[in-house]
């Protein structure tokens, strides 16, 4: 949840009262904090809350039953755990967040139910630990405003800008792509006869999988010079195959751009149920989240045994498919564990016995 982790207990009935102390865990094994569940005579579940602050909430891999060693009171945390430190900074005015025309309004609340927002300056937001930080048409000044974001995106910050009449007249070093002046809409000097509908995801964008609804549509845009390395850097497309979302990898980080408003203005995506989908999958990305899909095999990386302990995959444990990996269930194939994508920074999943476990 926003904010805490909501820690829920099945059990079998029990003639008595009792209670379970759920220990949270590092990577190494140490216990960051603890909650105490109140298991009242004859219940079959019980829940407690843990309260961190994120960046320690987010040290959390695994939960275990205080005094219960067994695969079943043992549950291990992945990405999908996590809520990561999202920066938003709009334009200079007040008014940003001005429900319905702010040029952060729909970006909050996009993101607010799976990421922990912080608002304020760059230089308050870069000096606390942040994995996206979003700017809405919001151009970036020369000297140290510019060479801090630079440098905090070279060392593998996630920096995403939203377009706008300002960035239009003062684009910037802090591009994935170079821009044409001025914008592109309908009426302009480079325009279309009516607005126009995104083209599908191509196979290589983080946004594959997604479908674009017909009904989302652009009438103003900021067009990229064309560029040998356009097309590998663009993750969406317009219909006329324009690119509307590109992206370049800086140093560790990356930079991505939309090239329409972040509000409704030159176009509706923010009004869809796309725009979160796509920003969640920035967020994702940002967190060393490599987004397996389709049939990529996530390999046994440390499978647990019946008391809990994670060690070496024995031999006979297979490999899950990631478009399957949710419907898998645990046995001698696939026992409780760690499993993921080869290589360093590949994705890494947990899958948990408990998550399994039919109701008492």
């Amino acid at each position: 949840e926003p904010d805490r982790l909501l820690v829920s207990l099945r059990q079998t009935p029990a003639p008595a009262a009792g209670q379970a102390s759920v220990l949270a865990r590092t990577g190494d094994g140490r216990a960051l904090a603890s909650t105490t569940i109140d298991l009242p005579a004859g219940v079959t579940a019980g829940e407690a809350a843990l309260e961190l602050p994120l960046e320690i909430r987010n040290q959390v891999v695994r939960l275990d039953l205080d005094e219960d060693e067994s695969a079943g009171a043992a549950m291990l945390l992945d990405e999908r755990f996590r809520r990561r430190p999202v920066g938003l900074v709009g334009p200079a005015q007040a008014g940003a967040d001005t429900p319905l025309i702010g040029s952060l309004y729909y970006l909050e609340r996009a993101l607010s139910p799976t990421a922990e927002l912080r608002s304020g300056n760059i230089e308050q937001l870069l000096a606390r630990q942040l994995s996206v930080l979003v700017l809405a048409d919001r151009p970036i000044s020369e000297g140290r405003e510019r060479e801090a974001l630079d440098r905090w995106v070279r060392e593998g910050g996630t920096l995403v800008r939203f377009a706008g009449p300002r960035l239009a007249e003062h684009p910037d070093s802090l591009l994935p792509v170079r821009l044409r002046a001025g914008e592109r809409q309908l009426g302009g000097s480079l325009s279309w006869e009516q607005p126009q509908h995104m083209a599908p995801f191509p196979d290589t964008s983080p946004f594959a999988g997604l479908t674009p609804p017909a009904e989302v549509t652009v009438s103003t845009q900021v067009l990229a010079e064309p560029d040998p390395r356009l097309s590998e850097r663009s993750w969406a497309r317009l219909a006329d195959g324009t690119p509307l979302v590109t992206a370049e990898t800086r140093g560790a980080g990356r930079i991505v751009l939309f090239h329409v408003t972040a509000n409704a203005e030159w176009s509706n995506l923010p009004l869809s149920g796309l725009f979160p989908d796509m920003l969640r999958r920035l967020v994702a990305l940002s967190s060393g989240v490599a987004g397996a899909e389709g049939s990529a095999p996530l390999a046994p990386v440390e499978t647990m045994d019946g008391f809990g302990r994670l060690g070496p995959a024995p031999s006979g444990v297979a490999a899950i498919a990631a478009n399957a990996f949710a419907e898998t269930r645990p046995g001698p194939r696939h026992p409780p564990g760690w499993y993921g994508v080869p290589g360093e920074g590949g994705e890494r999943r947990a899958l948990n016995l408990s998550a399994s476990l039919p109701a008492p």
